[in-house]
């Protein structure tokens, strides 16, 4: 988070993106988003250019010179940036909580049985995704049967730290390791 408090712009160059969460964590710091209009979770982060730059798919000329335009104009800068700690607010965990929640609530009543899939899953384990996961599956165990499928990977860069395959358990969760 420091960088994302310094952060004038979150720039992602990649063409092939779901819904990536370091141009919404940025948001939630001001951080405007620039990104490739080459996948369909841009449009939803930048509310279709208000709160963020969509670039025209694969063309770096027209990225560099939207960031240039960007970073001469402050009142863009200003009122996007406004726009960002708007946007984020979408993605808080108490109101998307709520959501799933809501969502689950529904499904309980024709299911009893609920299988998260995240790469990575475990104490220690820090990431966005893999954090809403985690608390997704403990809020719901109350509720329903939970499993996490997962693989044995706990730290990307430390591939002799990983978890054993298998079945096991943490925090009332069963997890199950390819």
């Amino acid at each position: 988070t420091p960088f994302y408090r310094r952060a004038t712009f979150v720039c992602l160059t990649s063409n092939f993106e779901g819904l990536p969460m370091c141009l919404m964590e940025g948001q939630q710091y001001g951080a405007i988003p620039v990104s490739f209009d080459s996948y369909s979770g841009i449009r939803e982060i930048t509310c279709d250019g208000e709160c963020g730059i969509m670039v025209p798919a694969y063309s770096l000329r027209k990225y560099a010179e939207l960031l240039n335009r960007a970073l001469a104009d402050e009142e863009l800068q200003k009122r996007m940036r406004e726009n960002c700690y708007k946007a984020a607010e979408r993605y808080d965990l108490e109101c998307i909580g709520q959501e799933w929640l809501a969502m689950f609530g529904k499904l309980s009543l024709i299911m009893k049985k609920i299988a998260f899939i995240i790469v990575r899953y475990g104490e220690n384990i820090n990431g966005g995704a893999e954090v809403h996961c985690q608390m997704l599956a403990e809020r719901l165990l109350p509720y329903y049967e939970v499993e996490v499928l997962t693989t044995t990977i706990r730290a990307f860069n430390h591939p002799n730290q990983d978890y054993t395959e298998g079945v096991s358990s943490w925090n009332g969760v069963t997890i199950r390791r390819f």
